[in-house]
């Protein structure tokens, strides 16, 4: 019929522009006799393929998203007009890809005239040019000008400081995006609160000894020790009253001579006593916001510039 006719042109042209010579292509039907995965995609190629995956044999499920692209001519299984090169075969035609070195997208675009197979582009993608390592082109059989095989490296001092740059935009979009900022540094002598090892409370008071010299650390006393702790979890409060009084002998009136009257203190005189050495009582400056159940309202850590 004509339509038999006008489908056995189209696959006399398609036979006769394969780049493989008879011996090639004789090669690679005899390895796909023996290959049993193609041998069953064939035969399903031309029975018809199921119209679910789920049907399919597990064996040749790869080439179920290919099916329409995929049919047989002269013992041979074929991907529209390239060639489907059966498992043995297929680390001898990377070889021959890649021959020149010529990077990923020339292999790619070689291999597009001619062969297929499944994830035919990961293992191109994985095999790495030499024109990467040596950092010129490679020395092949075609003519080719001196100087293009000279090697030309990167300017280090701009690969550095284009990847200083590159790092800097990728910290600013995360504070940006987190909500992060930089906490205010701390001087020797300040008091802060922190949580020792099993604390759940910031309970513990310490004084700020000295920056240390890892980022945003500091050295504090405790009292009992010294310990390095991030800024992050140091939180500082007012210096309490106690620890600012000073010891001075002159307040202390000398009753020794006979000439200076004695004073006898009254019931009824106060002396201020340091009762509390903690500065929680100046922390509760804010007044608490409650729901109207009743419940507490916390603010967001991000949003708290008590921290």
């Amino acid at each position: 019929t004509p339509h038999n006719g006008r489908c056995s042109s189209i696959v006399d042209s398609v036979e006769s522009t394969r780049p493989a010579t008879d011996a090639q292509l004789e090669r690679i039907r005899e390895a796909s006799r023996h290959d049993a995965q193609l041998q069953k995609v064939m035969d399903v190629t031309l029975k018809g393929w199921p119209a679910g995956v789920e049907d399919v044999p597990y064996q040749i499920r790869e080439f179920f998203d290919s099916r329409g692209h995929l049919s047989v001519s002269d013992a041979l299984l074929t991907y529209d007009d390239r060639i489907v090169i059966p498992a043995s075969m297929r680390e001898e035609i990377l070889e021959r890809i890649h021959t020149g070195h010529q990077g990923i997208t020339k292999c790619r675009e070689r291999a597009n005239l001619s062969v297929w197979w499944p994830g035919i582009s990961k293992e191109i993608k994985s095999k790495t040019p030499s024109e990467l390592i040596m950092g010129r082109q490679i020395r092949t059989t075609v003519p080719i000008m001196a100087k293009v095989l000279e090697p030309k490296l990167p300017n280090h001092a701009t690969v550095k400081k284009a990847d200083a740059k590159a790092k800097r935009g990728y910290k600013e979009s995360f504070d940006r995006r987190n909500g992060t900022r930089e906490l205010p540094p701390l001087q020797p002598g300040d008091w802060v609160r922190t949580k020792l090892e099993n604390e759940k409370q910031w309970t513990t008071e310490a004084k700020v000894v000295s920056k240390d010299q890892s980022p945003r650390s500091y050295i504090i006393d405790t009292g009992g020790s010294r310990l390095r702790r991030n800024r992050r979890f140091l939180r500082k409060v007012p210096t309490p009253a106690c620890h600012d009084t000073p010891e001075d002998d002159s307040l202390i009136p000398d009753i020794s001579s006979e000439s200076t009257p004695t004073y006898i203190q009254e019931e009824n005189d106060v002396i201020p006593v340091c009762s509390d050495t903690s500065p929680t009582s100046n922390l509760n400056l804010v007044p608490e916001q409650r729901t109207s159940s009743g419940r507490l309202v916390r603010k967001p850590i991000r949003y708290r510039e008590d921290l």
